[in-house]
C-alpha cells in the first residue's frame, strides 16, 4: 500500500512537559482535535503495545498502536483499523479507506525553553493527505495555544 506523508514542525513557547500533556489528555485533546471530528476524545493505554483510540462524537474512528514511547519526547502510534459503527474491527476501514501500518509521530525537543514539536504522519491516500495538511495546521496553532496558556496558568 502507497502512503502519503505528512510533516509538519511548530515552535511553542513552553516546556516539552506541557506540550506533552496537552497532546495526550483527553481534555486537551478534545479541544485540538476538534478540527478533525465533531466531539471528540481519546481512549490510551500510554504504553508500548497500548492500543490508542481517537474517536468522534458518534464513538466512530482509528485505532491503532502505541509502537515508540518516550513521555515527553517521543510518541508513534500505528494504525491498525477502525472502530465503525461501534465495531472495533480493523478489517472495516478497507470498505473505505484502509489506515492499517499508517504511522503518526510526534517528537518534542526543547530548545532555550521552547519546544520544537515535529509531526510526522502517513496517509492512505493523497486526498486525505492534502485534507490533513490543512486541518494539521488549525491543530497545531490550537496546540501551541493551549500549551502556552497552561505555560502562563491562565485557565482554557
Amino acid at each position: 500500500m502507497k502512503k502519503f506523508k505528512l510533516q509538519k514542525s511548530i515552535i511553542i513557547d513552553a516546556p516539552r512537559e506541557i506540550v506533552w500533556e496537552v497532546l495526550t489528555r483527553n481534555e486537551y485533546f478534545a479541544e485540538w482535535s476538534s478540527v478533525f471530528a465533531e466531539g471528540p476524545k481519546l481512549r490510551a493505554e500510554w504504553d508500548v503495545g497500548g492500543t490508542v483510540y481517537y474517536l468522534d462524537k458518534d464513538n466512530n474512528g482509528l485505532m491503532g498502536k502505541v509502537t515508540q514511547l518516550e513521555p515527553g519526547k517521543l510518541l508513534t502510534v500505528e494504525y491498525e483499523g477502525e472502530v465503525f459503527d461501534h465495531t472495533e474491527d480493523p478489517a472495516a476501514l478497507k470498505q473505505r479507506v484502509d489506515w492499517k501500518g499508517c504511522m503518526e509521530t510526534y517528537m518534542l525537543m526543547e530548545k532555550k525553553g521552547k519546544t520544537v514539536f515535529d509531526l510526522e504522519c502517513e496517509l492512505p491516500t493523497k486526498d486525505l493527505r492534502d485534507e490533513f495538511e490543512k486541518t494539521w495546521d488549525k491543530a497545531l496553532i490550537i496546540i501551541k495555544g493551549l500549551a502556552e496558556k497552561q505555560k502562563a496558568g491562565v485557565e482554557w
